[in-house]
């Protein structure tokens, strides 16, 4: 059974214990204003206000609110099944390898990552605008050579940048420098050398091409990169149940309705990412 029809089977078992609630409520006032006597204009008034609360949009609004807070309950983020797995997220995945040495990366990595499935892989010896990563989900980094285009001083500081403007990117530092420094936010560091084979490094790709496929996995790069001292908890709590409740229903409303009341830009980020993700699911 898919996520969309989990939710649909929860709306309507709320819609039915809000009926059978509003039936038994009508019906112990009736028994209330015949056991004391009240007047006759009581028992219209109580009737209105009970008609009024579970009728029209009201009743919309008490189940809406009751099917999400039950459904994020029954389907936690860890729950969320992944629409692509192994050869599907390694055919739909675009990587960028951001080198100098590009050609050597054409040369002797590109066959293995070809053989691997990985086919959507562009090479450039250098980044020139943010705008370059826009449609790539994995992005590949030396440490050394690379950055000056954007006045970042080596790769590591390249890697900060994208993280700063991309909370969604997974980001792989990659260097045969013995004297890397791994205080840059990448999600992962790959030793290159000529014990490090083509397809080591091609088996590493294809695991991180998984992980930005799961659910809770792309979830976790993104707000790795967001807890700072301002943290804001609430907030990001609201995203992640509407980011449940839009990637099981294959929409983006929830999301949608949450962005438009958030001020913070580090969380319309979270939320972008969250609604750009979802989207992309729908593009094979």
């Amino acid at each position: 059974m898919s996520g969309k029809e989990k939710y649909k089977i929860t709306k309507a078992c709320v819609i039915v214990v809000i009926i059978i609630i509003a039936l038994c409520l009508a019906k112990l006032i009736y028994l209330i204003c015949n056991k004391f006597d009240w007047p006759g204009w009581i028992d219209m008034v109580v009737s209105l206000i009970t008609g009024l609360i579970f009728t029209g949009s009201t009743l919309k609004f008490i189940t809406n609110k009751l099917t999400d807070w039950i459904f994020v309950r029954i389907r936690r983020i860890s729950d969320l099944e992944p629409k692509f797995i192994d050869e599907k997220a390694y055919d739909k995945a675009s990587i960028l390898w951001i080198d100098d040495n590009n050609r050597i990366i054409e040369d002797d990595y590109s066959p293995a990552l070809i053989e691997g499935g990985l086919k959507k892989v562009v090479v450039v010896h250098e980044l020139l605008t943010m705008n370059q990563i826009e449609d790539y989900q994995i992005i590949i980094c030396d440490y050394d050579g690379i950055g000056g285009k954007l006045n970042a001083k080596n790769g590591g500081e390249l890697v900060r940048k994208i993280k700063d403007v991309y909370l969604d990117k997974v980001v792989i530092m990659i260097s045969s420098m013995s004297s890397f420094k791994e205080n840059y936010p990448s999600d992962e560091f790959i030793r290159r050398d000529a014990s490090v084979s083509s397809e080591t490094i091609t088996k590493k790709i294809q695991e991180w091409v998984n992980n930005y496929y799961k659910p809770s996995y792309f979830w976790k790069i993104c707000v790795s990169n967001i807890k700072v001292k301002e943290y804001n908890a609430s907030l990001e709590r609201d995203i992640q149940n509407a980011f449940v409740i839009d990637y099981e229903n294959e929409n983006t409303k929830k999301l949608d309705k949450v962005l438009s009341n958030i001020k913070d830009s580090k969380y319309i980020k979270l939320a972008n990412a969250c609604i750009k993700y979802i989207n992309s699911m729908k593009n094979l």
